[in-house]
């Protein structure tokens, strides 16, 4: 079997039409079907089921396309490897949106200036989402919290960080009082006040996604404690989040990065819990069958 029978069987899965994965190759028809029926003939077994007009991937199939893209994706990187002299000048990283958010910056510089040269693509997305990539071998690397752990993957931890509750001093004032403080004197001049989970679940939450990193830490953390949260707001972005407790629209939970000068500031107020720690570990992790080369390796080694 060649590359391009890779090629082909792998723009007939993704356009799952033998018409359409033959425009898209600049093949006829009849051609694009030879290379098929060659690569099932080869592995003896049937690859699509045809039914009607369509074709579906056989369970054989299905095995065979998890290692497509990877076997091409090695492919092009030891021809790029080889024509730049043997050095790969590419690599593909993906990160949450909270690493984005804080970390990413530092990151590259460091990046840049240990790998002079090093062209970096970056994907921004939710830890469910940048995993999916990584699965898909679309990033080479991941750096992201609550990454699932698999047989299929290296993760190794990153970074260990701390999440702040934060909302307005108004909506602190409001809805805080009695949780820890003594008295109204004692709220207004305070930069934290003291909660616990239970109490937290009650207030007016303002959290990121389903699919996050923040968002699985946190429903965990409230199952753990025997209580559900039902936020007011939803949301992809953190600074969407930190505008509106600014606003006092409610309490919201951050990387610390992200909220430290607003409390210094005192635009912002923290909420302590009592009974846990907010940690945040965000871990980096790639593909065990990722032959890392070039820059790949270099850039996890920095």
């Amino acid at each position: 079997m060649t590359i391009r029978h890779m090629q082909i069987f792998k723009a007939v899965c993704d356009h799952q039409s033998i018409t359409h994965a033959a425009a898209s190759l600049n093949m006829t028809q009849p051609a694009v079907s030879i290379a098929i029926r060659e690569l099932e003939s080869y592995y003896n077994t049937p690859l699509f089921d045809r039914i009607g007009r369509r074709i579906y991937l056989t369970e054989a199939g299905s095995i065979l396309r998890s290692y497509t893209d990877s076997l091409l994706e090695q492919f092009d990187e030891a021809a790029a490897v080889l024509r730049s002299g043997g050095k790969l000048t590419r690599c593909r990283i993906g990160v949450n949106v909270s690493v984005g958010e804080t970390l990413l910056p530092d990151m590259l510089d460091r990046l840049e200036r240990a790998i002079p040269g090093i062209k970096t693509e970056i994907f921004i997305g939710n830890t469910r989402v940048v995993e999916r990539r990584l699965a898909d071998n679309q990033i080479d690397i991941a750096v992201a919290d609550c990454i699932t752990a698999s047989p299929e993957r290296v993760v190794s931890e990153f970074y260990t960080g701390s999440s702040c509750i934060v909302c307005s001093p108004d909506f602190a004032l409001a809805n805080v009082c009695g949780t820890g403080c003594e008295n109204k004197f004692s709220i207004e001049h305070s930069a934290e006040y003291e909660l616990d989970v239970v109490r937290l679940s009650q207030l007016r939450l303002l959290l990121r996604e389903d699919g996050s990193g923040s968002r699985i830490s946190l429903d965990s953390l409230f199952r753990a404690h025997g209580c559900t949260v039902e936020p007011i707001v939803e949301s992809t972005s953190d600074l969407c989040l930190l505008t509106l407790a600014r606003h006092g629209y409610g309490a919201t939970i951050l990387p610390s990065e992200l909220v430290r000068d607003d409390i210094s500031d005192g635009r912002l107020v923290e909420l302590r819990l009592t009974d846990t720690e907010l940690v945040r570990r965000y871990y980096l992790a790639y593909n065990k069958k990722k032959r890392l080369t070039g820059k790949i390796s270099e850039a996890i080694e920095c």
